[in-house]
């Protein structure tokens, strides 16, 4: 999803940015993205999703350090060219009172994951199971820099359930492996309102069952 992520910073603005208090934003140094991350804790460790929240749309590289404003309508994220050829300066981001419909959370069950979305769904396009496409993969921790995604598995989705109020989608997958990146890439999938998700993809790092 990134190259070199960068500083993170907790959405402590109560809902001034938006649907998404509590949880993670993170700087992208080597593309133009800031991603969110929601977190849980699964017998005592800490793990969750990754998404992309902003990808390109005006955001230069470099990106590397955080602050939200004051009353917590707007991040500012500051860029660096310290390193090698990038780009450098001030921009912000404002929450203009449009929610969009994205993925708010991947929470891990027992049988896969469910997913919350900021909007009620359209019944038929979130139950459809071929609108979920997973695999899972894990990288190489060693001295060379980076890693590939290795060992990438398909993953077949048994069941979408949709809850009562469409905010919900309960995903029963065929299979859970911990120490893998299960990845999730959505489509086809619209609100009640005929809006397109927007959320592209989503990495859930499984690193343990519950």
């Amino acid at each position: 999803m990134g190259g070199s992520t960068a500083q993170p910073l907790f959405d402590l603005t109560d809902g001034a940015f938006g649907p998404y208090a509590g949880q993670l934003f993170l700087a992208e140094w080597t593309y133009p993205r800031i991603y969110r991350v929601f977190l849980e804790k699964v017998q005592g460790e800490w793990q969750g999703a990754a998404f992309p929240f902003i990808d390109g749309d005006g955001l230069r590289m470099a990106n590397n350090r955080l602050a939200f404003s004051p009353d917590g309508k707007a991040l500012y994220v500051a860029q660096t060219s310290r390193i090698w050829g990038s780009t450098e300066g001030l921009q912000r981001v404002v929450f203009q009172d449009r929610v969009p419909f994205d993925i708010l959370s991947m929470e891990l069950t027992k049988t896969g994951f469910d997913l919350t979305f900021t909007k009620p769904v359209d019944r038929e396009s979130a139950a459809e199971v071929s609108n979920y496409s997973f695999t899972h993969y894990y990288y190489l921790y060693h001295s060379t820099y980076g890693s590939p995604k290795t060992d990438v598995t398909p993953v077949k989705v048994r069941a979408a359930l949709v809850s009562d109020d469409g905010l919900k989608v309960a995903l029963t997958l065929d299979e859970l492996v911990p120490g893998k990146v299960f990845d999730l890439r959505p489509s086809n999938i619209v609100s009640t309102e005929g809006e397109q998700l927007v959320t592209g993809m989503a990495a859930y790092t499984l690193n343990r069952l519950r």
